[in-house]
């Protein structure tokens, strides 16, 4: 009787251990199934998302550059810089090449930071035109190229309204030893630092440089461009109150 019952005891026992194995089993297939997700492609691209200005010897202006699809520590993202007007803004047609200085994260984005070469006193008012690039399989990805200078930063600073009137009476100061510097040197004093800009920016065309806005002294001719549209004759300009 004892050998019978501990047989029948044996024989439930290896029944509950295989029932038990299979049912581990099926259940960790099923988490398995749960967790494979299709990941979402994100296609490689890149926007210069902020610039500034950094204060030493000399003046450098500073951009952060963010991404998206593109893993930075195997495809660099390197800054072009141009001196003058392009007619294309290639890696061919650039007049220095920089690397990234670092990382960080503006706002919850993450960002390349890259500097200008430095720019000497008599600068200030000289247009920078730049834009990042990065090299993916053979193939380049380029930013937008973006127009800017220390002027154009002492003017965003001041229409913000939200700078500390330390920094304000610093940008004042720096202003006018760029435009003593541009005096004393004799270089671009057809455009002072110190001398009252406006900002311009138009829509449907661009200016002489090609770009959508930029700063110009009170009374200033521009050349506006209206591009080609299929359909359309240019007829006339209009100003914000519709006034030819």
């Amino acid at each position: 009787m004892k050998k019978n019952l501990f047989k029948l005891l044996f024989v439930m026992l290896f029944l509950f251990t295989i029932s038990f194995t299979i049912v581990l089993k099926n259940s960790n297939f099923a988490e398995a199934d749960e967790i494979i997700e299709t990941e979402e492609v994100v296609e490689p691209s890149l926007n210069i998302y902020k610039k500034n200005i950094s204060y030493a010897s000399e003046i450098y202006i500073m951009y952060a550059v963010s991404y998206e699809g593109i893993d930075v520590t195997t495809n660099p993202v390197k800054m072009l810089f141009y001196n003058s007007v392009q007619d294309e803004y290639t890696t061919q047609t650039a007049s220095y090449v920089v690397s990234s200085q670092g990382s960080v994260t503006i706002g919850g984005v993450s960002c390349q930071i890259f500097a200008s070469n430095g720019l000497a006193a008599k600068q200030m008012t000289d247009d920078i035109y730049a834009r990042a690039y990065v090299e993916i399989n053979g193939e380049i990805i380029y930013s937008d190229v973006v127009k800017y200078s220390v002027l154009e930063y002492y003017f965003e600073i001041k229409e913000a309204g939200t700078a500390t009137t330390n920094l304000l009476n610093l940008l004042e100061a720096m202003i006018n030893y760029g435009a003593a510097a541009q005096t004393n040197f004799n270089y671009n004093t057809e455009k002072l630092a110190n001398t009252t800009y406006y900002k311009v920016s138009v829509e449907n065309a661009v200016l002489s440089d090609g770009f959508t806005s930029g700063r110009f002294k009170a009374e200033e001719q521009l050349i506006l461009t209206a591009p080609l549209k299929e359909g359309y004759v240019f007829k006339n300009w209009t100003n914000a109150n519709d006034e030819v």
